[in-house]
């Protein structure tokens, strides 16, 4: 089965995320260092893929855990309507949690994004909260691509799993998202 243009072109934008980003680049590479505490997981169900992340073992268990919950309420939703088979996504889906740290390393605050990590951390930079703290930089603590039944709205959820969890752990504060509609930053 042909993939349609725009499931491409999704595909073509989570790849290209994930390789062009220095941002993600920079935490791909702290996988090589034992010490850092970042991990790679893959998640699979009968033999397919469905999650590919990189964090902490903690975030990837919240991950994984977020993804076996959603794939349990849509079976349950399924089976109530007479479905046997689960919606599959084309193509792959980014998504990133990431930190907003001081000068000595410490989180001040915690976001998520489904693009471009530094495009994220423009826009993050016009905010009040960030604009408020003094010299911190943006750092990805979490990434993860879904493919298959793991699509941008399951993506959406592992993400907001795996920040809500590092945040109460961690006891960052959350950083809301610029919406484009809106007019404060």
């Amino acid at each position: 089965m042909a993939q349609s243009s725009k499931a491409q072109s999704r595909h073509a934008l989570s790849l290209k995320t994930v390789t062009e980003s220095g941002a993600i680049c920079r935490f791909l590479h702290k996988c090589r260092n034992d010490e850092s505490g970042v991990v790679a997981m893959t998640l699979k169900n009968d033999g397919a893929r469905h999650l590919l992340a990189l964090g902490s073992k903690e975030d990837n268990f919240v991950a994984a855990s977020t993804v076996a919950k959603i794939f349990q309420r849509k079976a349950d939703t399924g089976k109530s309507k007479g479905v046997t088979e689960l919606e599959e996504s084309q193509g792959a889906h980014f998504g990133a949690v990431y930190e907003h740290r001081d000068s000595a390393g410490k989180p001040r605050l915690i976001g998520s994004t489904d693009t471009m990590p530094e495009k994220q951390f423009a826009l993050d930079s016009k905010s009040h909260a960030v604009r408020s703290l003094r010299d911190v930089r943006p750092e990805v603590v979490w990434a993860g691509v879904g493919l298959g039944e793991v699509g941008a709205k399951e993506m959406a959820e592992v993400r907001q799993a795996v920040l809500a969890a590092r945040s109460e752990r961690l006891q960052i504060e959350k950083l809301g998202s610029v919406k484009p509609y809106s007019r404060h930053t």
